[in-house]
């Protein structure tokens, strides 16, 4: 036993003593028992509370620290249509804030059989008066059923717009799992969200699309960071990625029923850039000094399949 602890008995056994109580028995178990008898809110003690919140409230727990909040699991949706189709609003707690904000919000759509498609979006910019926003951004990691995000209001509240009104969701779960606010108004985020898919988009106002930034816009699914098995058809193309930026490297490899025309064709992206991919297996870097699409390009008669491996991506 700590002294701290036996000085807080010796002062309970004072107390006792002074109001008459005899015989009063310190064990464990009597101790315990006393205190279930006054826990509980309002009480002062809420010994199964951390800081005072109980774990419901501390799923959606703010830290605050130098003008900086910080919220977790502050809405959740989830539906089995198959496919539910529309636009995922997002409904913010406030309108024009004036606070510098990042959501992060994940997702899973049933689809895609054993590649199947889990997502991340990062969004936000700083939510200014008068339904502006400046410095927005986006980025999508993983196949998402969807390829745009919107920041905009709908008169009320400021909201964000996944997709548009044709998108299909197959059985989605979604979570708002992070929030970070800055500058202004950092209290009251944990609350207020509301996560819906709508059919008719009248009423948003004040739309902004930033350029979304990703690395994993490939037919057939997969991820930047994952393999790819890509069929790519006899003098074709298939896009690998969208919205690239800057240097994008890929391990590859490139082959055929034969294997004789492994090796003969190129990466390339929308710009005036293009590498051949040569040997069969290899490395290939592309800097892109601005946006840029990315195609794998089969220049052969025959069909081939690349095993590809995106690396890295800024």
């Amino acid at each position: 036993m700590s002294y701290e602890n036996l000085a807080v008995i010796e002062a309970l056994a004072k107390i006792a003593e002074a109001v008459g109580e005899v015989n009063i028995n310190f064990d464990a178990q009597t101790v315990l028992d006393a205190l279930k008898t006054v826990d509980g809110a309002g009480s002062g003690l809420d010994a199964d509370t951390v800081d005072g919140l109980h774990a419901v409230d501390v799923n959606a727990m703010k830290v605050s620290k130098n003008s900086v909040a910080y919220y977790r699991n502050v809405a959740h949706l989830s539906s089995s249509g198959d496919p539910v189709t529309g636009t995922l609003k997002i409904t913010l707690p406030f309108l024009f804030p004036r606070s510098m904000i990042s959501v992060t919000i994940r997702g899973y759509d049933y689809s895609g059989g054993n590649d199947g498609k889990t997502w991340l979006v990062r969004t936000g910019g700083y939510a200014y008066r008068n339904g502006v926003w400046y410095h927005y951004f986006a980025r999508i990691e993983g196949p998402s059923p969807f390829s745009t995000v919107r920041l905009a209001n709908d008169g009320s509240n400021n909201v964000i717009l996944l997709g548009d009104i044709n998108t299909d969701w197959r059985h989605p779960k979604i979570v708002i799992s992070d929030i970070l606010v800055g500058y202004l108004n950092l209290d009251g985020w944990e609350t207020g969200w509301n996560i819906e898919w709508i059919t008719d988009e009248s009423g948003i106002v004040n739309v902004f699309s930033p350029v979304v930034h990703r690395l994993d816009n490939v037919s057939g699914g997969g991820g930047g960071g994952e393999y790819l098995e890509i069929d790519v058809g006899n003098n074709a193309s298939v896009l690998v990625s969208d919205n690239v930026y800057g240097a994008c490297s890929f391990l590859y490899t490139v082959s055929d029923t034969a294997d004789t025309y492994a090796g003969q064709g190129r990466v390339h992206t929308s710009l005036t850039n293009y590498t051949l991919w040569a040997p069969a297996t290899g490395n290939v870097t592309l800097e892109m000094t601005n946006e840029a699409q990315i195609y794998l390009h089969n220049t052969t008669d025959y069909p081939v399949k690349v095993t590809l491996l995106l690396i890295s991506s800024r």
